[in-house]
């Protein structure tokens, strides 16, 4: 029974200087969100990636761009976890571009 009022007596102090530290309480709790946060925004940054790379672009596939439009793939080079895409398009012309940033879509 002693340890129980020992414990109880720890969870009220505990409450008692969350409640008088606001600042401080407010402060670590700021600090473990952008912890989390950052973590979070880093994996999934390195899975987008790396989820696109070399295997998922062959010479001839047609793709599509927001900004430049259609166009052809003419040569992948990889690099690393990703791969460098040169594409030839439509209106824009001959652009080599990162896989995993460009944001290239297939098209059937």
């Amino acid at each position: 029974m002693l340890k129980f009022g020992m414990l109880k007596q720890s969870v009220i102090m505990s409450v008692q200087n969350i409640i008088s530290n606001k600042m401080r309480t407010f402060l670590t709790t700021l600090g473990i969100i952008i912890g989390v946060a950052a973590v979070i925004a880093m994996v999934t940054t390195v899975s987008a990636v790396s989820g696109s790379g070399a295997e998922e672009w062959k010479v001839g596939d047609r793709v599509s761009h927001r900004k430049f439009g259609l166009g052809v793939v003419e040569a992948v080079e990889p690099l690393n976890a990703d791969a460098q895409v040169t594409v030839q398009f439509v209106k824009a012309g001959t652009k080599k571009l990162l896989a995993g940033l460009a944001g290239l879509k297939k098209v059937e």
